[in-house]
């Protein structure tokens, strides 16, 4: 993963045009992060909107699987 790729920890459902629906699990390039809440992200089919950042986290390259539910 590049150091600009977020996973998705929810789904997100866009609330405005100039947002971007997502599900959990997939994983969004981030183009955009100076407003700590609201960032501009792509999905890999290449559209393009703000995200929440809160839903979203790094892609570590030693993902950590010990969390459970």
């Amino acid at each position: 993963f590049a150091s600009r790729d977020f996973i998705a920890l929810y789904d997100y459902t866009e609330t405005d045009p100039n947002q971007l629906s997502f599900k959990q699990g997939e994983v969004l390039v981030v183009i955009d992060s100076s407003s700590p809440n609201w960032w501009k992200a792509t999905k890999s089919d290449g559209k393009e909107g703000y995200i929440p950042s809160n839903y979203v986290k790094k892609c570590e390259e030693d993902e950590d699987e010990s969390e459970s539910d």
